[in-house]
Formats: structure tokens, C-alpha cells, sequence
């Protein structure tokens, strides 16, 4: 009973919140014929958002003072001992995100032949800010991105042969992002910003009549903060400005979660035999490795994740209304890892050093059938 959060029976910590997100959106998008190969499209979003986050979140005021019950606005509704099993015992959460603003896109495309056409866009992005569950942390603002891309989209050989890409930067102002406090609750915090630049392409190529290739590709060569971010408090609090030694990364660090190359390549060999339309297909998957956070100290215990390439088959046959493909995905059991969880940010750095891993999908192999009616 000590440790327990007043009028709740062996609970030592409860989250008991009304979390009312509202957003509001209006837009007109056009597109306008300048000459009959060069046209314009353009668009603009207003919005609003109203987000609300009400109740009680965190422990009693015995063992862990300072939050919790520490921190409640109203009185303390229940009573040790007795349990009522649904009554928060105060309120101590009491927060709004309120804010408004617009998005805007325009693209002019050029169709220099039937077969070749290349763009320009200019595009901006928004993410509402929020309220964070931890009393003591504050609510985080939007973070907003400004897209330029320069394109083309082109066809070869009797149309046999597609190529398509794209050369994109990307301004991030304001970089939400989610960090690790006390007793590993999360907080959502503006880090600062950031730019990406990269290029994306993607191939398909009609050999003959039987075998199809296809491929994509993303690579970033930037991918990267552009101010420094400083540690924030053991509760989540964001701290704008620091000196060097309590800089947590410094500018130019790569920014998490984010492969700088992923790429995908499928050849399908299509063929009959009698009157049933068959194929096989091989397909390959590659992705580089990631960091794990914009805190230095769980990078270095937590590591890089590492590289992976998977790879995975599949034939088929059909008739009339009717088809049946056998498959096998991740044909040789790659364990890649898509990124990794730690359960809190302790002053030792145990949870850092001992995370969880979210890895791909394991070998799977299995046979599909399909009817049309």
C-alpha cells in the first residue's frame, strides 16, 4: 500500500489522461496550361489545431516525490486503502496545444517529347506539436519541412524501357524528435534542425517478351542536423541553448532511424505452358545501417544497426478465373534489424546497453490461391 498510487489497488504508476486531438483543414489545389507543353500546378492548405491532454500521470508521493501526486492542481479525490478502481486520485495533468498556419505547393512540368518530361516542385510540410503525457515535460511545438525536387520521367525503346528520378532537398525546421527521461518515459522534444539530400530513381526494363526487370533506388547524402542539440533535463525537458560539454550532438550528425541507401531489384520471367500463364520471380532487398538517437550517450552503448540484404522468390501458374503462387520471403533467415527499444534511460546506461531489437520479418514461405468471380 506504500508505494501505490492513492484509491489504486497494486498500482504503482497509472496513466488515466483524456487526450482530444482536433484539426481543421481547408485547400484549393489548380493546375493552369501555360503552352501546350509547359504547365503549372499549384496549391494552398489552411489549418488549425486544437489539442487537449487532461488527467492524472504518474506515482504517489511516498518513494517517488516530485511527480505524480506531487504535482497535482486539484485535491486528492481518493483515499489510501480504499479502492474504487476507476477514480484518479487528482489532476495534475492540464495541457493545450493551440496553432494555425499553411502549406503551400507548386509545380511546373515541361513535356520536352512524348517520352520525356521533366518538374520542379517547391512544397512545405507541417506537424502539429502536442502535449507530452509527463506533466513536468512541456508541450512541443511543429516542426515544418520545405521540399525542392527537381525531375524527370522518361521512356525508351517503344516504351520497353522507363527511368524515372529525382534530386530532392529538404529544410526541416524544428525536428521533433523522442527522447528517453526518468524512469524511461518518453517525451517527444524539438531538437532543432536539420536538412536531407538525396536522389531517388526507379528502372523497368521489358526484355523480350518474357522477362521484366525493375528497379529502385533512394540514397541520401545528406541526412543530417544543422544545429547542435543540447542534453535535455532528466524529466524531457528541451533545452534550446547549451555550452560545448553539454551538447549532446553536435551539428552535422546523421539523423536517426534514417538509412542513407535503400534499394530494391525484382526480375520476373513470364512464360506458358498450355494454356496456363505461369511465372517465376527473384527479388532483392538492401538497406543501410541506422543510428539510433540524436543522445549521444545511447548511441554509443546502443551502436549502429547493421546493414542487411534479404532476399525472396516466388512462382505461379493461372487459368481462367483462377491463379496459385507458392513464395518463400527472406529465403536465407536474415536477421536484419529495423531499429532498436530500450526501456528506460538510466544513469548507468544498462537499459542502453541491453535493448531490444525490432528485426525484419523471419523466413516465411507458404503457397497463395486466388479466385475471381
Amino acid at each position: 500500500m506504500f508505494y501505490e498510487v492513492t484509491g489504486q489497488k497494486n498500482v504503482y504508476y497509472l496513466s488515466q489522461q483524456d487526450r482530444t486531438d482536433r484539426d481543421y483543414a481547408v485547400f484549393i489545389d489548380g493546375t493552369f496550361d501555360i503552352t501546350d507543353k509547359l504547365k503549372v500546378n499549384a496549391g494552398i492548405r489552411e489549418f488549425w489545431v486544437n489539442n487537449t491532454l487532461y488527467g492524472f500521470f504518474g506515482f504517489n508521493d511516498n518513494g517517488y516525490s516530485g511527480t505524480g501526486e506531487a504535482l497535482c492542481t486539484t485535491p486528492i479525490v481518493t483515499t489510501p486503502g480504499v479502492y474504487t478502481g476507476a477514480n484518479r486520485p487528482c489532476v495534475n495533468t492540464d495541457k493545450k496545444a493551440v496553432e494555425n498556419g499553411e502549406t503551400h505547393k507548386i509545380n511546373l512540368t515541361y513535356q520536352i517529347s512524348p517520352n520525356l518530361m521533366v518538374y520542379g516542385t517547391w512544397s512545405t510540410g507541417f506537424r502539429p506539436g502536442g502535449n507530452n503525457r509527463r506533466p513536468e515535460a512541456l508541450s512541443y511545438g511543429p516542426d515544418r519541412l520545405a521540399n525542392f525536387e527537381l525531375g524527370w520521367k522518361t521512356a525508351w525503346f517503344d516504351h520497353r524501357v522507363r527511368l524515372n528520378g529525382a534530386l530532392f532537398y529538404e529544410k526541416w525546421t524544428d525536428v521533433q524528435t523522442a527522447i528517453q527521461g526518468e524512469s524511461g518515459i518518453t517525451s517527444i522534444v524539438n531538437a532543432g534542425n536539420a536538412r536531407v539530400e538525396g536522389l531517388e530513381s526507379d528502372l523497368s526494363w521489358l526484355i523480350g517478351d518474357h522477362l521484366a526487370l525493375s528497379a529502385s533506388m533512394t540514397g541520401l547524402l545528406k541526412a543530417e542536423t544543422t544545429t547542435d542539440f543540447c542534453k535535455p533535463t532528466r524529466v524531457g525537458l528541451a533545452v534550446k541553448s547549451c555550452a560545448p560539454a553539454d551538447v549532446d550532438s553536435f551539428a552535422g550528425t546523421q539523423l536517426p532511424v534514417t538509412p542513407k541507401v535503400k534499394a530494391n531489384g525484382t526480375a520476373r520471367y513470364l512464360f506458358n505452358v498450355g494454356d496456363y500463364k505461369s511465372f517465376v520471380q527473384g527479388s532483392v532487398i538492401h538497406q543501410s545501417s541506422t543510428t539510433y538517437s540524436l543522445e549521444a550517450p545511447a548511441n554509443a552503448l546502443v551502436g549502429n544497426t547493421p546493414s542487411f540484404t534479404t532476399f525472396d522468390f516466388s512462382a505461379g501458374t493461372a487459368l481462367s478465373n483462377w491463379h496459385v503462387e507458392a513464395y518463400i520471403e527472406n529465403a536465407f533467415d536474415k536477421r536484419g534489424d529495423l531499429g532498436h527499444l530500450s526501456e528506460c534511460a538510466d544513469a548507468l546506461g544498462y537499459c542502453w546497453a541491453h535493448t531490444k531489437v525490432y528485426p525484419i520479418k523471419p523466413m516465411n514461405f507458404g503457397i497463395k490461391f486466388g479466385q475471381k468471380f
